[in-house]
């Protein structure tokens, strides 16, 4: 959303190739921070605002993965990774951030449950259930 009171601006960028929409997104987010450019992910149903940052905050991305794994079921972290590249305005790489977080909280689990979080680990919506 401007600052200036000037109207927000649709940003589209159309390809087959997961490699340029993976550089696009990198240029999205290396923005200067400090030139009052901030983002709206059209798939965050609360349209929250996101801050420009080379990390940015998993926060609105966790919750897309878990509404995304309740929708479809286990997923893979490969999976995950591309769903994130392709229907969110977060990178790939902002992927294992935001499952790291989801898993710690035990608002999702692995299996296997430990390990490197590889792309073949899968990932399922809800806590272990042999938890409690």
């Amino acid at each position: 959303m401007p600052t200036d009171d000037s109207p927000a601006r649709l940003l589209a960028f159309g390809t087959g190739s997961d490699r340029s929409l993976e550089a696009f997104k990198d240029a999205l987010w290396a923005v200067d921070e400090y030139a009052g450019v901030r983002y709206r992910d059209p798939a965050d149903p609360a349209g929250r605002l996101l801050d420009i940052t080379l990390d940015p905050e998993p926060g609105p991305l966790r919750r897309e993965l878990l509404a995304e794994l309740n929708r479809c079921g286990p997923r893979t972290v490969t999976e995950l990774r591309r769903y994130t590249l392709t229907s969110t305005v977060y990178r790939a790489v902002d992927t294992g951030r935001a499952l790291a977080t989801l898993l710690d909280s035990g608002a999702a689990r692995r299996e296997p449950e430990h390990g490197r979080l590889g792309g073949d680990v899968v990932i399922t919506a809800g806590p272990s259930p042999d938890a409690g």
